[in-house]
């Protein structure tokens, strides 16, 4: 795994000396960890749950805090580019998905994959909100949408559709 440090040389190798916006689709700690230190100049935004999540935890530092929050989505207009986010539990209770609309990217987090840990245990989201809001992807994106997930490769439609039918066929069972 990579370090901050790493990520932050990785980002000014692609010519970013400064990082604006940081999104944490989820507060899982692979996914906020950095957050105190990349974000000391940046806005962090996450879904208003995920912050709640962070409080919780009695040694998440402060100045790694979402401060920009939403409750069902919200829209960015950053560089020619509207990203929309919308809050769509599964992985965890408090996920979300960002849709670079300009560029037809969709970043999925934690969802797409396909191991027993695809619902966090322990939290309090469950495979029936996995399933509403994977159906609710699929109703969103165009068919030529390119799909990025948090810890695998990418994702066609295609893919999403066949995963999407995989997690009501197991629910079924």
């Amino acid at each position: 795994e990579m370090s901050v440090k790493d990520n932050l040389e990785c980002i000014k190798k692609i010519g970013v000396e400064k990082i604006r916006y940081i999104i944490n689709t989820h507060s899982h700690g692979d996914h906020v960890e950095g957050n105190a230190r990349l974000g000391r100049e940046a806005v962090i935004i996450s879904s208003h749950r995920c912050r709640q999540v962070l409080l919780e935890e009695d040694d998440f530092p402060g100045p790694g805090l979402p401060y920009l929050t939403f409750t069902d989505s919200m829209s960015i207009h950053f560089n020619d580019e509207e990203i929309n986010l919308y809050l769509m539990p599964g992985h965890s209770d408090n996920d979300i998905v960002v849709h670079f609309t300009k560029a037809n990217i969709a970043c999925i987090g934690d969802f797409g994959f396909i191991k027993p840990y695809s619902v966090w245990p322990g939290s309090s989201a469950n495979v029936y909100d996995m399933e509403r809001s994977m159906i609710r992807m699929t109703e969103f994106f165009s068919d030529d949408v390119l799909i990025i997930r948090g810890h695998a490769g990418e994702y066609t439609m295609t893919d999403l559709r066949s995963h999407t039918e995989m997690i009501k066929e197991a629910i079924r069972l």
